[in-house]
């Protein structure tokens, strides 16, 4: 045994296992402080309008109130221009949306499934879909609404 411990290979295999398990525990460590530090700067700011007699809903509420976040997967209005594939929907507050129509987009018009070249400037429609790197709404689905104005909802049906 004493010429065991006396070995040089024997020495410095039990060296590096004592540097690697002294590395394993101060990771260990490091990462339970900030699995702490984390909960708690979380917390803090989850409570700082609370804790500090901030507003009541917070910083950012207060700041959005007379703010409107533009809708970018969809848009309400009436169709202004078509132009191959590409339809422009004014929408609401006169912001002019355009809209990419693809081979997959589902067109309706009440029960029926119409196609683009079935679509007219002045119809009124209901786009939902996902914005492009461009800006554009690339269309999943135009719902066309026929009979009102695009600035209000058409009254509901009475039986």
């Amino acid at each position: 045994m004493n010429e065991l411990i006396k070995n040089k290979v024997f020495q410095v295999v039990v060296a590096s296992l004592g540097v690697l398990l002294i590395f394993l525990l101060g990771l260990s460590i490091g990462l339970n402080v900030g699995k702490h530090e984390r909960g708690f700067a979380n917390d803090w700011s989850d409570n700082y309008h609370k804790n500090f007699a901030g507003p009541r809903g917070g910083f950012m509420q207060e700041m959005m109130k007379d703010q409107e976040i533009i809708n970018a997967n969809g848009v309400f209005g009436q169709i202004i221009k078509i132009e191959g594939n590409n339809v422009v929907v004014k929408g609401n507050k006169d912001i002019e949306k355009v809209i990419v129509v693809g081979e997959k987009t589902i067109i309706k018009r009440g029960p029926e499934t119409v196609s683009l070249s079935d679509l007219k400037v002045s119809d009124n429609v209901v786009v939902v879909g996902e914005p492009n790197t461009a800006g554009q709404i690339e269309a999943k689905l135009v719902r066309v609404m026929p009979g009102f104005d695009g600035q209000q909802a058409p009254p509901l049906p009475t039986r």
